[in-house]
């Protein structure tokens, strides 16, 4: 069974997944951080939390939708990228 089982069906899925992702996450930590300026006054908290949540929206999208898994030799010995049909 894959470890990708989760993801959506069809590109124009995957891009409003990942977009959701992106503007979610920035959204999120900049409120977090709009509201620790608000508590403690420190002016630095917005800016903080947007690029944090940039950060971590980024990391989750190559981690869900990043590169595979290289193909390499299989059980057998035999490698499937220089395998030729007309071998």
């Amino acid at each position: 069974m894959s470890s990708r089982t989760h993801l959506p069906q069809g590109g124009e899925s995957v891009v409003w997944h990942v977009m959701g992702t992106l503007l979610a996450g920035p959204a999120l930590y900049g409120l977090i951080g709009f509201g620790v300026d608000k508590l403690t006054g420190w002016s630095a908290g917005l800016p903080v939390g947007l690029v944090v949540g940039f950060v971590l929206s980024g990391y989750i999208i190559y981690k869900r939708y990043g590169r595979d898994d290289a193909p390499g030799p299989e059980a057998n010995g035999d490698d499937p990228e220089r395998a030729h049909a007309d071998d």
